[in-house]
């Protein structure tokens, strides 16, 4: 695993985690190894974490992403329109094969989006991430953004 100790990566100390097995650590480190590569802007850290057949809902988006190439082709239309991104996960739960976190989200809207023309502008807002994960890779991954919060941040409304 890359570090993942990495000023656009807040992470809390993985030590606070109580009562936690050494597969329930390694799957939370998986799952900030996921958000680093989007930290990283690497395309190919992010596939290396998702299992084959893995799928991403994402609320903006109206059909899971599904298996490596469809993931691919989702991080590079998001890396197209979104820099400077960062995480800093404020919670953490650990549970055998699944792990939910939540904190904030930044970064800066720089290309066209949805209709939304570029503005440059910077946002922060707050996400949810529910990951489920099998043989040491990502299955599933549930992301939820505060769409709403992020357009009005960037001026799109």
């Amino acid at each position: 695993m890359t570090n993942i100790k990495d000023e656009n990566l807040l992470l809390p100390n993985l030590d606070s985690l109580e009562d936690v097995t050494e597969l329930e650590r390694e799957n939370a480190l998986l799952s900030a190894e996921f958000l680093q590569g989007w930290v990283n802007q690497d395309i190919e850290q992010i596939i290396s974490v998702m299992a084959p057949d893995g799928v991403i809902y994402d609320l903006v988006f109206p059909e899971p992403v599904k298996g490596h190439e469809a993931i691919r082709q989702f991080a590079q239309e998001l890396l197209s329109v979104v820099s400077n991104i960062s995480y800093q996960i404020e919670e953490w739960v650990v549970m055998g094969d699944r792990v939910a976190h939540h904190g904030i989200f930044s970064g800066t809207f720089t290309g066209d989006f949805m209709g939304m023309p570029t503005t440059g502008k910077s946002f922060s807002v707050p996400y949810s991430e529910f990951v489920t994960i099998k043989n040491g890779k990502i299955v599933y991954l549930w992301d939820q953004t505060d769409g709403l919060q992020l357009v009005q941040q960037v001026g799109g409304m």
